[in-house]
């Protein structure tokens, strides 16, 4: 078992960012419609996304074009079903000098024996407490460690920037959770993200508003 002693929410007590971003999670993947667990990139890297998936990625990049200012950056986890989601956004978007990067601190919240097996054992491991890593399954406080230390980073990195965030649903509600600095055990509370849903996350420093 993992121990999370040193896991924080590197965003506590942060007041001004410099960086306006969104989260976006992955369109419908064969794994949302196959009904199984795929978080572990060494064995799921065929699940990307199907026919309604494509579909949702080019109506999001219609019903969320007033987002995507001079020159976004785009960073995607390196799943298959992020990385595509990214992919065909980035196609039907108008030519404002786009970045992409992919960092593995957005990838899957890793469901350890779980990992292809049902999704009716998402369930349970979200009833666990925030520091639960049994079964080899990732806890939420190494979620929240790896997420918002992305978010320290990108701070150091940027300034006036849209900065999108395409991740897994876990991942993200943790790290909204972690921007909102909530007590981390309440992210269940947060509205779910969609497939192909982009939110708002910080937005009060929002460049080229």
């Amino acid at each position: 078992m993992a121990s999370n002693v040193n896991f924080k929410n590197h965003l506590l007590r942060f007041q001004k960012f410099h960086n306006c971003y969104y989260g976006i999670r992955h369109a419908e993947s064969k794994a949302n419609v196959g009904g199984y667990i795929a978080s572990n990139i060494k064995t799921q890297t065929h699940v990307g996304l199907t026919e309604l998936g494509q579909k949702q990625v080019l109506l999001a990049s219609k019903q969320y074009f007033h987002f995507f200012k001079s020159s976004p950056l785009i960073i995607s986890s390196d799943f298959c079903r992020t990385r595509e989601t990214a992919q065909v956004l980035m196609r039907n978007l108008p030519d404002v000098g786009i970045e992409y990067i992919e960092n593995i601190e957005l990838r899957e919240r890793f469901f350890g024996e779980y990992d292809g097996l049902s999704a009716n054992f998402y369930e349970p491991v979200w009833n666990e407490g925030i520091d639960y890593s049994e079964k080899g399954i990732e806890s939420v406080n190494s979620v929240l460690d790896r997420t918002t230390s992305l978010i320290l980073d990108l701070e150091h990195q940027y300034v006036n920037r849209s900065i999108f965030l395409v991740s897994h649903g876990d991942p993200l509600l943790i790290l909204e959770a972690g921007i909102k600095q909530m007590e981390v055990s309440r992210f269940r509370e947060l509205k779910y993200f969609d497939n192909a849903e982009i939110r708002e996350l910080i937005v009060s420093q929002c460049p080229n508003g």
